[in-house]
């Protein structure tokens, strides 16, 4: 009758520590959801919407996709954003990403919104990824708290909302790519999260071309320790084979649109800036005459 009690007495005691846990992780994201909000104050504030250096290519580009949703048609070339000069640009340059965006778009109906939504999107991602990212690296929830923050301040994170700029959207995927090489290196089995890895570097072909590239440079020291640290290495390259398949799988359309374009059509590429010193910042030590 003893032994029974004191079962039952370990039994509370460990479902009361489990949701004391769930709970401070439920406190962790509610932190990260008000500083996401927080940043975006002078954006609701103003009630208007950023314009910057990249924005009206992006804006373009998801009008386009959203005027394509709306009327069923999906060509190539941009028949509504860009002055409706037939500009290909969608097609080549995350077609996934900009149809969600064009979907978002028509629901909310209005930029100001539509750039609200997002940059809150991007940043709340970009901070709950790094929480997990933390914590998977052993970090304690208190710390993982601290850097997720810190993080959210870092300008790059922040250059969605300021700039339109793909870098922001970099910021919020990457620490998801670092939590699979993380998997890498802390496993001697099963090192190769398959689906989450494929999801993951599939969004990133759908998205942008830089950041997919990005996140494989990033993954290359992960791949390498865990080669040395792995008891299988043939069921580990066999894994990372199949998390390529099912990455590629999930890109066909990027895939098939840069083949047939190309060979079908003479397009004419960005001009590459070949001197860059003429626009750069010369710094000297010498004093004025």
């Amino acid at each position: 009758m003893v032994q029974l009690r004191q079962d039952k007495t370990r039994q509370d005691k460990t479902r009361q520590d489990k949701t004391r846990q769930d709970g401070y992780k439920l406190k962790n994201f509610a932190i990260i959801f008000i500083a996401s909000m927080f940043l975006l104050l002078p954006l609701i504030y103003m009630r208007g919407v950023l314009i910057g250096n990249d924005t009206m290519i992006h804006f373009n580009r998801f009008y386009d996709a959203m005027m394509n949703l709306k009327n069923g048609h999906f060509p190539s070339v941009s028949l509504y954003g860009f002055l409706s000069v037939g500009r290909i640009c969608n097609a080549l340059y995350g077609e996934g990403f900009a149809y969600i965006c064009g979907g978002l778009l028509l629901l909310l109906k209005s930029w100001s919104s539509f750039q609200l939504v997002t940059s809150f999107v991007i940043l709340f991602v970009a901070g709950s990824g790094m929480f997990l990212t933390g914590r998977k690296a052993g970090l304690s929830d208190k710390f993982s708290l601290i850097a997720s923050l810190v993080y959210l301040c870092c300008y790059t994170t922040n250059l969605w909302t300021i700039h339109t700029a793909y870098t922001g959207f970099c910021s919020a995927v990457l620490p998801f790519v670092v939590m699979c090489g993380l998997d890498f290196i802390q496993k001697r089995e099963k090192q190769v999260n398959i689906l989450f890895l494929s999801f993951m570097m599939g969004i990133l072909l759908n998205t942008h071309n830089f950041t997919a590239m990005l996140g494989v440079v990033v993954l290359i020291p992960f791949f390498i320790v865990g080669w040395v640290k792995s008891k299988e290495r043939a069921k580990y390259l066999f894994s990372l084979f199949i998390a390529v398949v099912f990455s590629t799988l999930l890109s066909l359309r990027v895939f098939y649109s840069m083949i047939k374009l190309f060979k079908e059509n003479n397009l004419y590429t960005v001009r590459p800036e070949l001197n860059l010193a003429h626009s750069s910042n010369w710094f000297t030590i010498q004093m004025p005459a």
